[in-house]
């Protein structure tokens, strides 16, 4: 039941950092927007990093166990 609970956590936690982390590059483009006054077009490539960039980062949080919650043991 607790192993169940802390994989279920771990997942949790990858889509909230992935979601993070996609707010941060659209936030990012807009803030380098009004930097630079309007002076940065907007390009369907940009669109097409996102995406590309929503699974690649979700399966590498996954593979590389970064968002994976250890239970520590109580040494008393």
């Amino acid at each position: 039941m607790i192993a169940e609970r802390e994989d279920l956590s771990s997942k949790t936690f990858t889509i909230i950092v992935t979601i993070i982390s996609l707010l941060v590059f659209i936030a990012s483009f807009f803030i380098l927007r009004f930097i630079r006054s309007g002076d940065l077009p907007y390009s369907t490539e940009y669109l097409t990093v996102l995406l590309m960039f929503f699974p690649i980062w979700m399966y590498g949080l996954d593979l590389t166990n970064l968002t994976r919650f250890y239970r520590s043991k109580d040494i008393t």
